[in-house]
């Protein structure tokens, strides 16, 4: 099944508005289209941009720079703008529901394959991995396990990774 960038945020405006409402700690003074455009528009963006992190943790090399990648990345992966994106993606005002970019990601992952390889968390999870290993000053030999269910945004998923509990590293209390 196709659906279109249109469909999925009317589909969010129905389904998700006042769930995406509940994830932020004040009031959004904005309407409900103008809410589900920029978190649509964002997720884009951000999973555009996460998905070099996806070809690095699966031991691929950029090649080819597709022409929607190219504002984002060159062939070696990064440009001028990479620091700066990065740094925006972790700030707290720019975090998106996680629940959402995993909506997305499913969309994505449907219209792009007929028999889906990995599912979306799976394939959000290892973009994640990625971005965190980037971001990360630590370089420990194993990494907690996080539940990308569990985590709210990217900035929850890295201090998850960053500051795991006994549950992501494996220790049963």
């Amino acid at each position: 099944m196709n659906v279109s960038f249109e469909r999925i945020v009317e589909m969010m405006k129905k389904d998700d508005e006042a769930r995406i409402r509940a994830c932020y700690h004040k009031f959004l003074d904005m309407s409900a289209d103008a809410l589900v455009w920029m978190m649509a528009v964002d997720m884009a963006f951000l999973l555009e941009f996460l998905q070099v992190y996806a070809m690095k943790e699966e031991g691929g090399v950029l090649e080819e720079v597709t022409s929607s990648m190219s504002h984002v990345v060159d062939v070696t992966g990064k440009n001028l703008s990479h620091m700066a994106i990065l740094r925006d993606v972790v700030m707290v005002e720019n975090q998106i529901p996680l629940f959402l970019v995993r909506t997305m990601m499913e969309h994505q992952l449907r219209k792009l394959t007929s028999g889906q390889v990995k599912s979306a968390d799976e394939t959000l999870k290892m973009m994640l991995m990625g971005l965190y290993q980037e971001l990360t000053p630590f370089h420990e030999q194993q990494l907690p396990d996080v539940d990308i269910n569990d985590c709210d945004h990217l900035l929850d998923f890295l201090y998850h990774m960053t500051v795991p509990n006994n549950k992501e590293l494996g220790i049963m209390v």
